[in-house]
């Protein structure tokens, strides 16, 4: 399953996770993600992409965790797949 943020080559396709929305809460931030398939391109430099408050990429870590470029931790609020079609919210973990 290709991660949020991040990229994995499935054959001749490429699987990305563009958010959908961020939702601050008292406590923390939440993200929704859906996962789409791209045709593969040109690489892209980050220097080259928009600013953003997220992470560009994020790693699978085990206990329903993920780690960000940034080095924060996110864990997975929630994730669905329906007819191919794959949503996840992310939520940022306070720094330990």
């Amino acid at each position: 399953m290709g991660r949020p943020g991040n990229s994995r080559f499935a054959g001749k396709k490429w699987a990305l996770w563009p958010r959908l929305g961020v939702l601050p809460t008292e406590s923390s931030l939440q993200v929704l993600m859906r996962q789409i398939e791209v045709s593969r391109g040109e690489a892209m430099p980050p220097s080259r992409l928009p600013p953003s408050m997220l992470p560009l990429m994020w790693q699978l870590y085990p206990g329903r965790r993920y780690r960000a470029s940034d080095s924060s931790f996110w864990r997975i609020v929630y994730h669905i797949e329906i007819n191919g079609v794959e949503d996840m919210v992310l939520e940022q973990l306070p720094d330990p």
